[in-house]
């Protein structure tokens, strides 16, 4: 084994060494408050209902933990809270779009299920 290759593995051992412990350390630090019901401090109402809809078709529950079981959408609020730069509003404003146009495509949906359903009538 010369020289280079050797400095490589021992990088790549360091490296892993390293993000594990400190993923390990991040994973650790994110405990749930541990309440059933939390209040949001950054989305409303109907923000954390939409967020909370979502964490749950991305990441259901199976036969491992799902979003709402690990409080996905409690991080997103804190994470919202604490580390979003700026308050311009571009977070609330895509998730109300997002949230019109779901309601759109829904409305969409149930007239072409109705209109399917009277012409087999």
């Amino acid at each position: 084994m010369n020289r280079r290759e050797a400095l490589k593995r021992t990088a790549l051992i360091t490296g892993i060494a390293i993000s594990s412990s400190v993923s390990m350390a991040l994973l650790n630090g994110c405990k749930p408050s541990g309440k059933e019901s939390w209040q949001a401090q950054f989305l409303d109402e109907e923000e954390v209902k939409l967020v909370t809809a979502i964490c749950d078709i991305i990441l259901p529950a199976t036969d491992s933990p799902g979003a709402l079981e690990i409080h996905v959408p409690e991080f997103i609020d804190l994470m919202l809270k604490e580390c979003w730069l700026t308050d311009d509003g571009v977070f609330k404003d895509s998730l109300s779009s997002f949230s019109a146009l779901v309601k759109k495509e829904r409305r969409r949906q149930i007239k072409k299920n109705r209109r399917n359903k009277y012409q087999k009538m």
